[in-house]
């Protein structure tokens, strides 16, 4: 068989300190799991050194859940996705979930949505 170092695209990149991969990839398969209902591909997952998690979708799209309360923030995450994300899934860039009661989403540039428009004020007088 030859050797190649050419991995396939369509492969999830996960990443984590050593003794993480078992750990890694459970919760990518059960991220992507719950993506794949919600017609969203889950390309990356990586935990660093300090036990931060991160998912890729192949949107572009990053979520970050920090590294406590991983369980909650992923089920507050899921809610959030399908109450109000959803349907501008493709303008975020980001959607930071370490917050205690909330999350902040991060819009793509040049990216205008009325969900991103909510909190901004009418033209000046």
């Amino acid at each position: 068989m030859e050797h190649t170092s050419h991995i396939p695209a369509e492969l999830p990149h996960l990443t984590g300190p050593a003794g993480t991969e078992l750990e890694v990839a459970q919760r990518y398969f059960e991220l992507d799991s719950q993506m794949e209902q919600r017609g969203l591909v889950a390309v990356s997952l990586s935990v660093d050194e300090r036990g931060s998690w991160e998912l890729g979708l192949s949107n572009g799209m990053r979520v970050r859940f920090g590294a406590v309360a991983i369980e909650v923030r992923t089920e507050r995450f899921f809610e959030a996705l399908d109450q109000l994300v959803a349907p501008v899934a493709d303008k975020v860039e980001y959607i930071d979930m370490r917050y205690t009661n909330g999350f902040a989403i991060g819009w793509k540039p040049g990216a205008r949505t009325r969900l991103a428009e909510q909190g901004e004020m009418g033209p000046h007088a």
